[in-house]
């Protein structure tokens, strides 16, 4: 086991998952540095709990001896860890939370090594709830001299961490088990949708389900808010899922049936980034509104999606 030099810890990336994550920390009581980005809400809540606000990944690298990364995709991930590789000290920690296709935690890996800086995968399973309450599962992929600190460092934020083998496993392992949350989840919210245009009672319909083998986390978190107006039971957004979908399909290239169905998956949830949904979450799909555009998109009608500036 390679010991953390110090106790300087820092975070970059305090998100829906980051920011539980970094309150974990903290009551752990380690001493946390953070960036903030364009939303300043979580970093100031951190902070009024003891976080340390540092302006940029260069300083948190010259700063921290291991630093932990939960970042919203593969491109801006392989441009914080190639800065965070030219200014951390050698014998650094790097743990990596986000979930990023192979090609790029072996990318990672690889800078990392000629840095002399021990780059470690975890991504993580489990939402926003979770997050919170410190109840997240890690699958880390690593060299197992640098399993016991990653264990340590992140048992404050997670119940279960599991190593699936060197750099490049946990993201196979990860991107499958979202190809298992996503397909669940858009089963059920498809079927929710048919319900409705079948006259079937949402209230009726999810007493039945939740009592059958078609029972899963998905379906407890999507149908009772859906059948009180509440299509935001999923906190997972679409745009998001179309980017773990583009993952997914070019991991299971080859895979015949598993393939097929991953491009289906992505498609439909191409599909909804032209009705303007991208930041909704993927439980919106069941909103009336968004249920008529998407009738409308597939009469032919085509709607561009809003301005982003």
């Amino acid at each position: 086991m390679k010991e953390i030099e110090n106790n300087n810890v820092g975070f970059i990336g305090i998100g829906i998952m980051g920011q539980g994550m970094a309150r974990n920390l903290l009551k752990a009581g380690k001493s946390l540095h953070v960036m903030a980005n364009r939303n300043r809400q979580p970093v100031e809540e951190l902070k009024n709990i003891g976080a340390i606000e540092l302006s940029s990944v260069v300083e948190i690298a010259c700063k921290c001896s291991a630093i932990i990364l939960c970042l919203p995709n593969s491109s801006i991930d392989l441009s914080t860890v190639r800065t965070i590789t030219s200014n951390m000290r050698r014998g650094g920690l790097i743990i990596d939370c986000t979930t990023n296709n192979v090609e790029t935690v072996k990318l990672n890996a690889l800078t990392s090594k000629k840095a002399d800086l021990r780059y470690v995968e975890a991504p993580l399973t489990g939402g926003q709830q979770q997050s919170h309450d410190g109840k997240l599962g890690a699958i880390v992929g690593c060299s197992i001299d640098d399993f016991d600190a990653v264990k340590e460092l992140l048992s404050p934020c997670c119940d279960v961490i599991e190593r699936f083998g060197d750099v490049g496993m946990a993201a196979k392992a990860k991107l499958v088990s979202n190809f298992l949350a996503l397909g669940t989840a858009t089963l059920v919210v498809e079927a929710m949708k048919v319900a409705k245009t079948l006259e079937i009672d949402w209230n009726q319909f999810y007493e039945i389900a939740k009592r059958g083998s078609g029972n899963s986390m998905s379906l407890e978190r999507i149908a009772p808010n859906a059948t009180q107006g509440n299509y935001d039971g999923y906190v997972f957004s679409i745009s998001n899922t179309v980017k773990d979908l583009e993952y997914i399909t070019n991991l299971l290239k080859g895979h015949g049936d598993a393939e097929r169905i991953a491009e289906l998956l992505l498609d439909i949830y191409q599909k909804s980034l032209n009705i303007g949904t991208q930041n909704k979450n993927l439980s919106a799909r069941l909103d009336p509104t968004f249920l008529t555009n998407e009738k409308l998109t597939s009469k032919g009608h085509k709607l561009q999606p809003p301005s982003t500036i």
